[in-house]
C-alpha cells in the first residue's frame, strides 16, 4: 500500500522496490564488474558493512576481497561506492579468461546456483495455490505483505544473472510472472480491505509490481 510517507521512507521504498521488480535488462556483453578491495584486520565491522551494501546491490564474493557482477556499474552503485572511505577499493570491467588447469574458479561460483535453483522451486511450490480469486479482505493483505517478504530476497540471491550461463530451465521468469501475479491479483481485495479498516482514508493505493519497478513514481 502507499499512503503519505516522509521524502527519505519514499526514497528508500522506491530504490529497494526497483530492485526487487526490476525486469532482466540487456543482453549479457560477457564483461563482469569487479570491486577490489583491501581492509585492514581490525576493521572487521566495517568490512561486514561493505560486503553486507555489495551484497545488496547484486554483487558477490567470487574471493574474500573481490566481489563481482555481470552488470556494468550503474550510476546508483558508482555514486554509493564514491562515498566510500573505508580502504583501498578499485573497480574495473573484464572478461573471464578460460585457463587449462583443473584448478580454477569460474566467476558463477560466486552464487549458490544450486540453492538458488532450490529457492525458486520452493517460491513456485509455496505460492502457486495462493493465485486470486481465492484470498480476500485482511488475509489478502497478509499474502501480498507475505508474498513480497519472500520474494525480495531472490533477486538478491540471483541478481539477474546471465541466462546462457545458467543450467536449462531455469525459473528466474516463472517466479517472476508468479509473483507478479499474485501481489498483482490481489492488489484490489487488499486495497479495499485497509481503505474500509482505515475509514477510506484518502491517498491509499495499493502499488502493483509496475509501479515498483518504476520506482513507485506515479
Amino acid at each position: 500500500m502507499t499512503a503519505l510517507l516522509a521524502a527519505a521512507a519514499a526514497t528508500f521504498l522506491a530504490i529497494g522496490g526497483s530492485a526487487i521488480a526490476g525486469a532482466p535488462g540487456a543482453s549479457w556483453d560477457g564483461n563482469w564488474t569487479l570491486i577490489a578491495f583491501s581492509l585492514p584486520q581490525e576493521e572487521g565491522a566495517l568490512r561486514r558493512g561493505l560486503r553486507g551494501q555489495l551484497r545488496w546491490m547484486g554483487y558477490a564474493p567470487l574471493y574474500d576481497g573481490l566481489w563481482i557482477s555481470p552488470h556494468d556499474l550503474s550510476e546508483k552503485t558508482r555514486a554509493r561506492l564514491a562515498e566510500l572511505t573505508l580502504g583501498t577499493l578499485t573497480v574495473f570491467r573484464a572478461r573471464h579468461v578460460e585457463l587449462d588447469a583443473t584448478v580454477r574458479r569460474n566467476p558463477l561460483d560466486a552464487w549458490d546456483t544450486a540453492e538458488i535453483a532450490r529457492q525458486y522451486e520452493l517460491f513456485i511450490r509455496r505460492w502457486s495455490p495462493a493465485l486470486p480469486p481465492a484470498i480476500t479482505g485482511a488475509a489478502a493483505v497478509r499474502a501480498r505483505t507475505e508474498v513480497m517478504d519472500t520474494y525480495r530476497r531472490l533477486p538478491i540471491l540471483d541478481p539477474h544473472l546471465p541466462i546462457a550461463l545458467l543450467p536449462p530451465g531455469w525459473l528466474r521468469e516463472p517466479a517472476r510472472d508468479l509473483f507478479t501475479a499474485v501481489y498483482d491479483g490481489l492488489a484490489v481485495a487488499a486495497q479495499e480491505h485497509v481503505r474500509a479498516a482505515a475509514g477510506r482514508l484518502a491517498g491509499i493505493r495499493a502499488h502493483t509490481v509496475s509501479d515498483l519497478a518504476a520506482g513507485l513514481s506515479r
